[in-house]
């Protein structure tokens, strides 16, 4: 069975504290399924973090106040969005140190500039459909412990239910009991079944 992709549109989260550089990615991710928001610092993306969930953050590393990489572990570090994927977005190409910190901080990957339309859009999509497919399980998931309580419920609502009708059952044999007992000794006295009624009336 496979599992349908929902309409609305997911969220993608660039930050970068130059607007040209900003543009350049809507440019290349605008005209796909994407909601992008944009944030040109470290503690703009936080905020938005906390708004918002998103597929993947992609995300300037040489930025002032606070870097890509401080950022990356703030992210990280706060549980509400620890998975959220991060690609780090960088002119060094060559510095596998630079590279290296990336990876340390939380980046799942990372991508050097000038950007490569084609690559930068694969990637993105592939973290762009995890995310789809997470809401879909989530939502299964949700909906099959709801199933499960009900299934429950009806469960013991039946259980009460066979309870009472246990316990008519046992009265109705308990009633029929008392007479059966009531006829014997009623046979062993001489007494009649007509008898044994007008006594358990009178009683």
């Amino acid at each position: 069975m496979m599992l349908e992709q929902p309409k609305e549109k997911v969220s993608i989260l660039l930050v970068d504290d130059q607007q040209r550089n900003l543009d350049v990615l809507r440019a290349i991710l605008g005209g796909m399924d994407y909601h992008l928001v944009e944030a040109m610092s470290g503690h703009g993306a936080l905020n938005c973090l906390r708004d918002e969930e998103f597929a993947v953050v992609l995300l300037d590393v040489m930025m002032p106040d606070m870097d890509g990489f401080e950022c990356a572990k703030l992210i990280r570090s706060n549980r509400n969005y620890t998975h959220t994927p991060i690609i780090f977005v960088s002119a060094v190409a060559d510095d596998m140190d630079f590279v290296y910190k990336g990876y340390n901080s939380g980046a799942v990957d990372y991508i050097v500039k000038p950007l490569n339309p084609a690559v930068l859009k694969a990637k993105v999509a592939i973290f762009a459909d995890l995310f789809r497919t997470k809401k879909i399980l989530v939502d299964q998931l949700q909906e099959a412990r709801a199933l499960c309580r009900k299934l429950e419920l009806e469960i013991e609502y039946g259980h009460q239910e066979k309870e009472a009708l246990l316990d008519m059952v046992r009265n109705f044999a308990a009633s029929f009991e008392a007479r059966l007992k009531a006829n014997e000794t009623a046979t062993g006295l001489g007494l009649s079944r007509g008898d044994v009624f007008k006594a358990e009336r009178l009683d």
